[in-house]
């Protein structure tokens, strides 16, 4: 499944925010205004795709993973 979130003012990605998403594979935050991720933000997804570019990300919560 494809979640597409681009061009919105999210600011904030809580903890456990996409738990019930379990087919959830592709999901676009792009163009937002996001200032924390926190490390359970995307906890139990099998996300092939995550698209956080183009954002002002300020502050990702220790044990997040590797961020290209």
């Amino acid at each position: 499944d494809i979640l597409e979130l681009h061009h919105n003012k999210i600011s904030r990605i809580q903890n456990n925010s996409f738990n019930s998403l379990f087919h959830l594979e592709n999901l676009d935050l792009s163009f937002n205004y996001i200032k924390e991720i926190f490390k359970t933000s995307f906890f139990l997804l099998n996300l092939n795709n995550l698209n956080l570019s183009k954002k002002y990300i300020l502050f990702i919560g220790e044990g997040i993973g590797r961020v290209f």
